[in-house]
């Protein structure tokens, strides 16, 4: 029975990969003309009696000896495993039937205590471990399909027990059979949390499973690892990479693992980035492919904490650091030029071509960035260097108490990058970052964080460096202003507002970078690029949902915040009001609060933050007296449906009415106050635990206040007289 159910699964695997598309002559009405005829079919998927028989050993074949159990699911799971790669949905019928009608009346329990059972040591442990690695690539075939037949806690909860027993095997020295097991019980599990989980929700607790990815990485990079080994890596860095996407999501992997973790895997995937680049052709064809390293170390480097102190202590920045610039170099033609060397954007303009599914064009770029002898490109070497730099640097939320210690690390590390040379190797990769955007998009993400919360950072990319081909001397600040302002950008281009983001940065601490920042033309021009964005959106219904008009109010968004960046301390905030665009930035304020259909769109809320600081400089007072259209915004600001546009409001006409009398006698008029009055007893906090609503409340009851004192005091006057 064990070996007719294998030559099923050969039979059907053969034929799939056989199975070729023949052009037929057309005899008939298009006489001369050709069809496309896939060739051969396989009549044997039709038959669901015989895959219900198949699903029936699973479930029903439970007793007697051990090796008989595991020869017969080993061969039974294979024929599946190899039909569900032809007709997932059509196999998928055979377990939707049981005859004895019991519990869901499913035969999926059967697969799912397969791999309960499964034992990795023993007699028949071999064959237990291939039936264990069949079945779970037969669940991830099935949900990568879209079944939807099977309860996916209890699959996951299956596969997480599979990977936990063939873990525990490998750490006693296991052999390939549990490596693979544990290899694909890893892989299901991410293709199930990647299709199942919902935001930072996992569809069940994946408490503990960092341990378990560590052991299989540890066992796979090992002095005396097998090739098997090695390739059983792939389904512990997909694993990785999956349960590392966020913050929370990382808790509960490390939640239950031994100490340290996070800095055992980093390791681990050194090695395995080594191997593939480095290592022999034996390592190189058993290591995953790059695209699957890279995505498990960035996101361990941005979510855990002891891999970014592991990081910093190896001296990891450095050698990232020095790998650009070499894959930049080995990029350059002997007269300097990088016009002869394919670039990320080739390689994935070339995979799209070739209808490869991949929508991330980081991803596509990594997976076939290779040369004609299997060697990555340099763009490929860059990336993903680039990208693991840019995820190191990554200050993530933390609690109160581990806030301090992770800013620490970080800024650690961005000193670590500025004694390595990095701002010298923004300047070796900008020529050939500006040939290719998925290299500028990663270069420009790293800049933004290694400038964020550093003054030293923001001091190093002022700096004035040597010049190039006999330019004159200039910061890679002044490089990125004229890139921002002097180049041609299309709507909403991420590279903008990026460099946007990255030069508002240096406002926002003290130091020489933020006079730097306001000594530049840097205002004037994002107000002048603010208003011709402006200019566009208007082009545009507001009802209508335009992909154009979206991408300009992106590009409204980020002018918007970097004003609202600079205007944090009293010299921006004279800066922004004095800027020159043609119009007052309180006029282009409210054109972008009317052009922001959406109640929450970020423009609005960056916007009502913009007028918030501004209020707090003391010129702002004649200038908002000046505009009462601005006060008149700010009132129904108070009223906003969204939080954070009321509370930026209140606060905003909390500080003008502090000793501005002029304001006040404004707020007076035409019924403000009583609008502000309702708005006290209709418009309460939603939220009374949210800070932004005691700030609310607080702020508009020193209004009403103050309101009410002059109010007192005209009274007291007008009987005087």
């Amino acid at each position: 029975r064990a070996a007719a159910f294998r030559c099923v699964a050969a039979l059907i695997a053969g034929s799939f990969a056989q199975e070729v598309s023949l052009e037929i002559p057309d005899d008939g009405f298009y006489s001369g003309e050709k069809s496309s005829v896939p060739f051969p079919s396989i009549p044997m998927l039709a038959a669901k009696d015989v895959w219900r028989d198949f699903a029936r050993v699973l479930m029903d074949d439970v007793s007697g000896d051990d090796e008989r159990v595991a020869v017969l699911h080993r061969g039974a799971s294979s024929a599946l495993l190899a039909a569900a790669r032809v007709d997932a949905l059509g196999i998928a019928e055979a377990f939707d039937f049981n005859p004895s009608h019991e519990t869901d009346g499913t035969m999926w329990h059967g697969t799912f205590a397969v791999l309960r059972r499964t034992k990795f040591v023993g007699y028949g442990s071999t064959d237990a471990a291939a039936a264990a690695s069949n079945v779970a690539a037969l669940l991830g075939v099935m949900v990568v399909a879209g079944v939807t037949s099977f309860d996916v806690k209890l699959a996951a909860s299956a596969l997480y027990d599979c990977l936990r027993n063939a873990s525990r095997t490998l750490r006693s020295g296991g052999g390939g059979a549990a490596a693979r097991a544990a290899s694909r019980c890893a892989e299901a599990l991410a293709t199930v949390l990647q299709a199942h989980s919902h935001g930072d929700e996992d569809v069940f607790p994946s408490h503990g499973v960092a341990a378990m990815c560590a052991e299989i990485l540890a066992n796979a990079v090992g002095p005396s690892a097998s090739p098997e080994c090695i390739k059983a890596s792939v389904g512990a860095c997909l694993l990785t990479s999956t349960v590392f996407r966020s913050k929370s999501t990382s808790e509960r992997a490390i939640d239950g693992a031994f100490e340290h973790v996070g800095a055992s895997i980093l390791q681990s995937l050194l090695v395995l980035w080594h191997f593939r680049l480095l290592g022999n052709s034996t390592q190189q064809r058993s290591v995953p492919t790059m695209s699957i390293i890279i995505s498990a170390t960035r996101n361990v480097l941005a979510h855990d904490v002891s891999a970014k102190a592991a990081a910093c202590e190896w001296g990891l920045v450095s050698s990232l650091v020095q790998t650009t610039v070499a894959a930049v170099r080995r990029s350059m033609s002997p007269d300097g030029s990088f016009k002869s060397v394919p670039t990320a954007m080739d390689v994935y303009v070339a995979s799209s071509a070739m209808r490869a599914t991949r929508r991330d064009a980081l991803a596509a770029a990594m997976e076939f960035g290779l040369d004609a002898d299997g060697k990555e490109l340099p763009s490929t070497v860059a990336l993903g260097s680039l990208t693991c730099l840019r995820h190191m640097m990554y200050s993530f939320p933390t609690s109160t108490s581990d806030d301090a210690w992770l800013e620490e690390i970080v800024n650690e590390i961005r000193e670590n990058a500025v004694d390595s040379g990095i701002v010298d190797m923004f300047r070796t990769t900008w020529p050939y970052a500006t040939l290719d955007q998925t290299v500028m998009y990663e270069l420009l993400s790293l800049v933004v964080n290694f400038v964020a919360k550093c003054p030293n950072s923001k001091r190093a990319i002022t700096a004035v460096g040597a010049g190039e081909d006999g330019e004159q001397p200039k910061s890679f600040a002044q490089r990125l202003m004229d890139h921002a302002f002097d180049s041609k950008h299309a709507p909403g281009s991420s590279s903008l507002c990026l460099t946007l983001k990255a030069l508002s940065s240096l406002a926002t601490v003290e130091g020489p970078a933020r006079y730097w920042l306001i000594r530049s033309s840097f205002v004037d021009d994002v107000a002048l690029t603010l208003a011709h964005a402006l200019t566009k959106v208007r082009a545009y219904d507001s009802d209508a949902n335009d992909v154009p008009r979206a991408r300009w109010m992106t590009t409204v968004t980020a002018c918007v915040r970097a004003l609202c960046n600079v205007a944090s301390f009293g010299d921006g905030q004279r800066a922004v009001l004095r800027a020159n665009a043609g119009t007052h930035v309180f006029e282009l304020c409210l054109e972008v609060v009317a052009a922001a259909a959406d109640p929450n769109d970020d423009a609005r809320r960056e916007t009502f933050l913009l007028m918030h600081n501004l209020a707090f400089h003391p010129d702002a007072k004649s200038h908002y007296a000046a505009n009462e259209v601005a006060i008149d915004c700010l009132v129904q600001g108070v009223r906003d449906e969204d939080l954070q546009c009321a509370s930026a409001s209140c606060g905003a006409l909390f500080a003008l009415t502090r000793n501005g009398q002029r304001v006040v006698a404004l707020l007076r008029e035409r019924g403000r106050d009583r609008a502000l009055r309702a708005a006290s007893k209709s418009h309460a906090a939603k939220t009374p635990n949210d800070p932004r609503s005691e700030h609310w409340s607080r702020c508009l009851r020193g209004i009403l206040l103050v309101l009410s004192a002059n109010e007192k005091v005209d009274a007291y006057d007008g009987a005087l007289r």
